[in-house]
């Protein structure tokens, strides 16, 4: 079986699964947003993958810590820093333009904001 993007992002969230009962809501949604970005080509592999492992050392997860899949060859080869793209997309060199944002999506940057705050607060 090849290994393709939709691969490689299934098995990133099973070992994320494994890590779950270690994570807050917000390393969790971190986690997931990265792979997310991985399978829609935002993002090379080594981003989510970089994340999984931290996240496994600093927890100690023994079973995913013990996957060879987190560091499958030398790091000098830089063989999961490609980014995939869509077939037909476009790499622009400006940033898209935001749409304006509603009460109810400011209220949630608001609160992802105190989130972070939070979660950074308690590793000082």
């Amino acid at each position: 079986m090849p290994a393709t993007v939709k691969r490689h992002a299934n098995v990133l969230q099973h070992l994320a699964g494994f890590c779950r009962e270690h994570l807050s809501a917000w390393e969790r949604g971190e986690l997931a947003g990265l792979i997310g970005d991985y399978r829609n080509g935002l993002v090379p592999l080594v981003v989510p993958l970089t994340l999984l492992r931290h996240h496994v050392e600093r927890h100690d997860v023994a079973y995913v810590r013990g996957q060879l899949y987190l560091a499958p060859h030398p790091k000098e080869l830089m063989l999961r820093n490609h980014v995939w793209r869509a077939p037909g997309s476009v790499v622009s060199k400006r940033a898209p333009a935001k749409p304006a944002a509603d009460g109810a999506e400011l209220a949630d940057l608001d609160r992802h904001a105190a989130l972070e705050g939070d979660h950074l607060a308690r590793k000082r």
